[in-house]
């Protein structure tokens, strides 16, 4: 559970955040939208215990998507290209007489990987604070977990928006392991997408299929019996870590 609250509203909302692609977030609410004043102003999530700002939003003030059979639900975006837009342009592409089917799959596999980036750099809120995983928090982070997990010691270290503190080697261990594990199953979960798609035959409908998928689309069949496999030895092996010694 996420607390969110836009630029231009004092009120403090109830919902589950979600980063859905590189441009786009999804919201949704535990009781009906906001104004569209406030979805439109930008937002920050904030930590349900202090009330600190976690993570910032300030530039997602534009309509991605909004769904009609999920009224509490909505998408924004902070490059004012909406869901519809990038639809119309896809579906254009995938029946151009010019465009090959290959040169679809391609950029579907990119566009799959750049989302897949997003969601692991967006991190994961952990016990109430929120860390974020970018390439520079990963390197950090791991040169931190290979200190506390050989000497047991404390160390520093901070959650998005907030001061830099003392953590027990426990606490970054666990920090680390979560999101380290975030990022696998994300991983995980891409690869089978592209191993799905690569796998459909070369006809005008699966062309469609592949312009219209998009990251989060859930697996099935083999491939979400191959993804629960390996989250599952994923989860295993980090566990391993939990154990320093002191």
């Amino acid at each position: 559970m996420s607390k969110i609250i836009f630029l231009n509203s004092p009120q403090i909302y109830n919902g589950e955040f979600s980063q859905i692609g590189s441009h786009q977030v999804r919201l949704v609410f535990e009781s009906e939208l906001p104004s569209a004043a406030a979805l439109l102003s930008g937002f920050y999530l904030i930590n349900e215990h202090n009330g600190f700002i976690q993570t910032k939003r300030e530039d997602y003030r534009y309509i991605y998507r909004m769904y009609e059979e999920y009224p509490s639900t909505i998408e924004l975006c902070n490059d004012n290209i909406s869901y519809e837009e990038i639809k119309s342009e896809l579906l254009t592409d995938s029946i151009s007489k010019t465009a090959a089917y290959e040169e679809i799959l391609e950029d579907k596999i990119k566009e799959l990987s750049s989302s897949c980036k997003s969601v692991i750099e967006a991190g994961l809120s952990i016990h109430g604070l929120h860390y974020s995983f970018s390439l520079e928090d990963q390197i950090n982070l791991k040169e931190i977990f290979d200190i506390v997990k050989a000497t047991g010691s404390s160390f520093i270290y901070h959650a998005d928006g907030e001061k830099s503190s003392e953590y027990s080697a426990k606490e970054l261990i666990e920090i680390y392991c979560e999101l380290i594990l975030h990022k696998y199953r994300q991983v995980i979960y891409f690869n089978l997408s592209r191993e799905y798609l690569k796998s459909l035959d070369k006809t005008d409908e699966n062309k469609e299929l592949i312009s219209s998928y998009h990251y989060g689309i859930p697996l099935t069949d083999s491939y979400l019996k191959i993804y629960d496999t390996l989250s599952t030895l994923a989860e295993t092996y980090n566990e391993s870590f939990f154990n320093i010694s002191n």
